[in-house]
């Protein structure tokens, strides 16, 4: 069936987007078996019903473009925390106790960043990834059914022949006559300059 661009594209957003958040929040009030499970059900099901519902591979590029902006702004979050934590190196030197509690928080801030940094990269790509699954599933659903038959024009119908295969032979080459020798009488092929027989001119 002929579906509409925009429509399905809208549709796709918001029941995939959907799902995933709504799954995400319910795994916030959960205990954490409970949780995790919500959030990959959330995760990949609303990435397969994004590409689903979404115009052929119109899912991937949404996907794409929203993991996106997630990456850079997470990026960005983890170089704030860590020159944040490059400013905790220097500033906790006053005493003992702060000497030894900055470098320990810098560093679990630093690593806190990357994880956050690269935790958005592999959510986000596992995400697109199982968007296109989803966009492939739909695609083989929703594509218009061609018929690729043969169709007959108004009034006309297709009857195949009903001849019997004949098969072709090709034709015999049609020889020049043959040359009668003066001198021997012997039959030559015509063509022929001297005679086969006695070698004498034809």
């Amino acid at each position: 069936m002929a579906r509409n661009r925009l429509l399905f594209d809208l549709l796709g957003t918001v029941i995939g987007f959907g799902t995933t958040g709504l799954l995400i929040f319910f795994s916030s009030i959960q205990t954490n078996e409970t949780a995790i499970i919500l959030s990959i059900f959330g995760l990949l099901g609303g990435a397969l019903l994004l590409g689903f519902f979404s115009y052929r591979n119109d899912g991937v590029k949404i996907a794409a473009i929203f993991w996106g902006i997630i990456i850079v702004g997470s990026i960005i979050l983890g170089v704030i925390l860590i020159i944040g934590a490059s400013t905790f190196l220097e500033g906790f030197v006053e005493d003992i106790l702060t000497a030894l509690i900055g470098p320990i928080f810098a560093v679990i801030l630093i690593v806190l960043a990357i994880v956050f940094m690269v935790g958005s990269v592999v959510i986000g790509g596992i995400f697109i990834g199982v968007t296109a699954i989803g966009s492939a599933i739909g695609e083989a659903v929703w594509k218009d059914k061609k018929d690729k038959k043969f169709t007959a024009s108004p009034g006309q119908t297709y009857v195949p022949s009903q001849d019997a295969y004949q098969p072709v032979t090709p034709a015999k080459p049609q020889g020049s006559t043959a040359i009668v020798c003066k001198n021997c009488n012997v039959s030559n092929p015509g063509g022929d300059k001297f005679c086969t027989n006695c070698g004498a001119k034809l």
